[in-house]
């Protein structure tokens, strides 16, 4: 009898750590990222328009990781006068980096206040969040989000 029970408590060791490991590989973290907007912070489906900022939401196991925005000029952007020649729709007009980490400020501003290219407008965006291993950027995970023409 003893030897009965000794086998089925063994069984039930067995089967709960396989179901233990089977439910943290199906919950292992996974890398994602996402805007969280000034006016709402539980913003999924922010409306951004130039001049306004954001922050960014994000899970990962990545212990310094980096977002990275970037936009690109569409039908409605307003463009300065450029000294590298013109730009059109799909040219990039505006790039930032920021630390997810505190090293620097977490939040980006929508304009351009030191090139003048970005004026005003709409643009189509990309929010990245990237590590770096040695000079090489790695994209763990992004989303799009679009700057509405005002």
């Amino acid at each position: 009898m003893r030897r009965r029970h000794a086998i089925a408590w063994i069984a039930a060791a067995v089967s709960l750590a396989a179901a233990s490991l089977a439910g943290a590989a199906a919950n292992k973290e996974s890398d994602a990222i996402w805007i969280i907007a000034a006016t709402d912070a539980s913003s999924s489906t922010a409306q951004l328009k130039y001049g306004d900022s954001f922050k960014a939401g994000y899970t990962s196991r990545a212990k310094e990781p980096f977002g990275f925005a970037q936009c690109w000029a569409d039908d409605t952007t307003i463009l300065g006068t450029p000294n590298q020649g013109t730009y059109s729709p799909g040219d990039p007009i505006w790039s930032s980096y920021r630390s997810l980490t505190g090293l620097t400020g977490d939040t980006w501003l929508l304009s351009d206040p030191i090139q003048h290219l970005w004026l005003g407008g709409g643009a189509t965006c990309t929010l990245s969040l990237v590590t770096f291993t040695g000079n090489k950027q790695n994209v763990l995970a992004s989303t799009d989000f679009t700057v509405a023409a005002s």
